[in-house]
């Protein structure tokens, strides 16, 4: 931390300032002293804002490791204030400090399960027009209940396996 305090730099971003840009190559890893921004995604239907961070908040970490592509677009979502980390000085923290990468380590694998299980549940279980539940959530609970029954000793599940195989027969 004190590596950290000496080396960056504070850097100041007013409200709707682009801060990083999807597709860019990344140089400088941010940790967000004041303020939120919005991490915006260019898709096949435009921009969509998939998350809104604030205080505490490392990013832009992921350009660093991977040496790839910025993945998104963080703006300002009000004034906002953050200590700027050139890549050699991270990676240097978190070569030499087991504790850090395993901290970085969980924020980007909770970021990813996060989002991955947001695409999961909307894409899967939910009609895409209606937002309603469909049948594979349906199959799924029923599933966690048949599971959850075997584990208690219970059998009352059964009668539902036979209602699920009708209504899959129904339903293809």
């Amino acid at each position: 931390l004190k590596l950290l305090a000496f080396t960056s730099k504070r850097q100041v971003f007013e409200k709707d300032q682009v801060m990083i840009q999807q597709g860019d190559s990344g140089d400088t890893a941010y940790m967000v002293v004041d303020g939120s921004f919005d991490v915006i995604v260019d898709t096949a239907q435009g921009a969509e804002t998939i998350a809104t961070r604030g205080q505490g908040e490392l990013v832009g970490e992921l350009a660093l490791l991977c040496d790839a592509p910025r993945t998104a677009t963080i703006k300002a979502r009000e004034h906002m204030v953050v200590l700027t980390i050139a890549k050699e000085v991270f990676l240097k923290l978190v070569l030499e400090n087991t504790e850090i990468s395993a901290n970085v380590t969980r924020m980007i694998a909770s970021r990813l399960e996060g989002t991955l299980r947001s695409l999961t549940d909307l894409t899967a279980y939910y009609d895409g027009m209606t937002g309603l539940p469909n049948r594979h959530l349906f199959l799924d609970r029923v599933n966690q209940a048949i599971s959850q029954g075997k584990r208690d000793g219970q059998t009352a599940s059964s009668l539902i396996v036979v209602g699920l195989r009708n209504l899959e027969k129904v339903t293809k």
